[in-house]
């Protein structure tokens, strides 16, 4: 390893050098992991859970959008009362979905427009965010996924 030398253009090759960085860990279980060599396997294992996560929490936002265009149904007790506690459950573990229909858009929104549509509707006077297809999922209020949406702007003559 380079540590510790000066970079030159021998050693170095055009390559960043590498800086150790001291870290803390301070759960025994993880420190545990990392220290048995079982760290590539975890971290594969952790990248599928998360997945999984995400998959289901979309899922979840699919299935409420369904489900409020059916009054009869989303009125059920049953229905209203599982969908709350999934709600709540998410919201217990940092998890926050956010449907983004009906923002207004600007260039420096963290979001994947899938669509622009152009409209002479006269009552869209600036972009908006006219459908989601995919939500934002935040965690512990930092964003894990972006959204997907489609944007509707007046036509400019």
């Amino acid at each position: 390893m380079l540590f510790g030398k000066k970079p030159t253009p021998e050693n170095n090759q055009g390559r960043a050098i590498p800086i150790p960085i001291p870290v803390k860990i301070k759960d025994p279980d993880f420190l545990r992991i990392l220290e048995s060599g079982d760290a590539e396997d975890f971290f594969a294992q952790s990248k599928a859970f998360r997945e999984t996560c995400l998959e289901l929490i979309y899922d979840y936002w699919r299935l409420s959008k369904v489900l409020s265009k059916q009054p009869d149904i989303i009125n059920s007790p049953d229905i209203s009362e599982a969908m709350q506690r999934f709600l709540d459950t998410l919201k217990k573990h940092g998890f926050l979905v956010k449907d983004m229909t009906g923002n207004n858009y600007n260039e420096g929104l963290v979001v994947d427009v899938i669509h622009v549509e152009k409209t002479r509707d006269e009552q869209i006077k600036t972009a908006i965010i006219s459908e989601t297809i995919r939500p934002a999922i935040l965690f512990n209020n930092r964003q894990i996924q972006k959204s997907e949406v489609v944007v509707t702007k007046p036509v400019e003559d």
